[in-house]
């Protein structure tokens, strides 16, 4: 209680506090997963390539720092759009790949933007480019920020490290657009391993009749499989 008390202070005085000493707690702990995504991610080969997309923070709720920790032969890129967690990510994991983007489907030109709604700094997970409001809490403000398409980021993948093995999407709303994308591609971009966010399930219908079946739901997370 004494702790909590002292976070909530501070945080209201120095907003980066909390942030900072959740991750430095987070980073220690042994599953960094928000709803027990470590299910899954602990059934996965050895070595991989994975893609995060709508990452957020470095360790707080990090399904990839789950996966690196206890198979450390993954490596991969995260992403997230959000301008407060930059300085989190150099910090506690300054060798990883991680790009300050939103992804997006549409193919795009070098330096466009895209528009984000920004909710309170407590709710920052939840800044999306698609909705405005999580039940009752409503974004505070709209800014721009710097995107990327979604088939660029696996070129990139491609260059860095190869074809993705898993790809993790969490991105508040936008999360069925990217796979709808990610369907319409070659079979050559699409990873083995999908772990999607599906709050609606309005994901789980466009995947039947898909390569993908689903091997584990974990609140409103869903892991599948490509069978084909």
């Amino acid at each position: 209680m004494i702790l909590d008390r002292l976070k909530q202070e501070l945080g209201e005085r120095f907003p980066f506090i909390p942030d900072f000493l959740n991750n430095l707690i987070q980073r220690y702990s042994s599953d960094t997963t928000q709803f027990g995504e470590s299910k899954f991610l602990d059934t996965l080969p050895e070595k991989g390539i994975y893609i995060e997309i709508g990452a957020y923070q470095p360790h707080l709720g990090s399904n990839s720092w789950h996966l690196v920790r206890k198979k450390r032969s993954w490596q991969g890129i995260s992403v997230d759009p959000n301008p407060h967690v930059r300085w989190l990510w150099q910090l506690f994991r300054p060798s990883d790949v991680f790009i300050n983007k939103a992804v997006v489907g549409a193919a795009l030109s070098g330096d466009d933007k895209v528009w984000m709604n920004f909710f309170p700094r407590r709710y920052g997970g939840l800044n999306s480019i698609k909705s405005n409001s999580f039940g009752h809490i409503t974004s505070k403000s709209k800014g721009q920020v710097g995107a990327i398409s979604l088939e660029d980021l696996l070129q990139m993948s491609n260059s860095l490290f190869g074809k993705p093995d898993l790809i993790m999407i969490d991105v508040e709303g936008y999360d069925i657009e990217l796979v709808r994308v990610l369907l319409s591609l070659d079979t050559e971009f699409q990873p083995n391993y999908l772990l999607l966010e599906d709050l609606d399930l309005s994901i789980a219908p466009l995947l039947r009749g898909s390569p993908y079946l689903l091997i584990e739901k974990l609140g409103p997370s869903s892991a599948y499989k490509k069978y084909l």
